[in-house]
């Protein structure tokens, strides 16, 4: 279909690891009943290349070229779902958070 997506749980794009400075886009609570996740839908947003050129320890003999979606100013941004996971029994229950009035449309 050709239609790339970031996958749950994962903050694979820049973006997400520039604002969560991590890949990790999930935590759970301090008594391990709840867990916290978010989700990250990139494919509105427009895709750059950009060369890479592997590592000082392996570095690739031509450059290869990574396609990378990243917002530039006034154009779309991702878009995130906050869900919580309560883990206590099954089947588990899972609830989307929304965001607070005056925040959803930032």
């Amino acid at each position: 279909m050709g239609l790339q997506m970031s996958l749950e749980c994962k903050a694979d794009g820049m973006p997400q690891q520039e604002i969560l400075e991590s890949n990790s886009a999930l935590w759970f609570s301090n008594d391990g009943l709840n867990l916290l996740y978010l989700t990250f839908n990139d494919s509105l947003v427009g895709q750059h290349s950009m060369l890479q050129y592997g590592s000082l320890e392996e570095p690739f003999i031509y450059p290869q070229v990574k396609k990378l979606r990243y917002p530039k100013p006034g154009t779309t941004n991702p878009t995130v779902k906050a869900r919580v996971v309560e883990l206590r029994q099954r089947p588990f229950r899972t609830q989307e958070l929304r965001p607070p009035e005056g925040i959803s449309d930032l």
